[in-house]
């Protein structure tokens, strides 16, 4: 997970200071995508009324906090954020809803999904040695 969301994330970076349109696309035999796109790492928690949030959204639902992340992803962000305290990032990570293409298939065969990432001029951008979760301590920057 952590290189998926570090792939995300760089998107975003492009997206942001080059004004660039950003997609991920992850591909791959149907029946591999579909095992990591069900696994509990990719899904995350349960929520009420049994609703997840995944990194990639799969249906509409809300953006991701980088900043104030579900409990279950902070290790996650903070991992991928620390080696990046000079960076400056969004505060939630936005992208559309998957696609994939074909949309049936047989398991053995090869299908592909795409997520445009979303990078608003508006939206508000932190620094990791800024925040109080990411930010690393004096003694371990020396």
């Amino acid at each position: 997970m952590e290189d998926l969301l570090w792939d995300v994330l760089r998107l975003e970076l492009i997206a942001h200071t080059e004004r660039a349109d950003a997609y991920f696309v992850l591909a791959g035999r149907r029946k591999y995508l579909s095992e990591f796109l069900s696994s509990k790492a990719f899904l995350g928690q349960m929520r009420s009324k049994g609703k997840v949030q995944t990194i990639l959204k799969l249906r509409p639902q809300p953006k991701i906090k980088i900043t104030n992340p579900l409990p279950e992803r902070k290790a996650l962000f903070l991992k991928v954020l620390s080696e990046y305290q000079d960076l400056s990032f969004p505060v939630e990570i936005s992208t559309t809803v998957g696609q994939m293409y074909p949309e049936t298939c047989p398991t053995f065969q090869y299908q592909a999904y795409a997520w445009q990432v979303h990078a608003p001029p508006s939206m508000r951008r932190f620094y990791p040695r800024d925040h109080k979760l990411y930010g690393l301590s004096p003694a371990a920057n020396s």
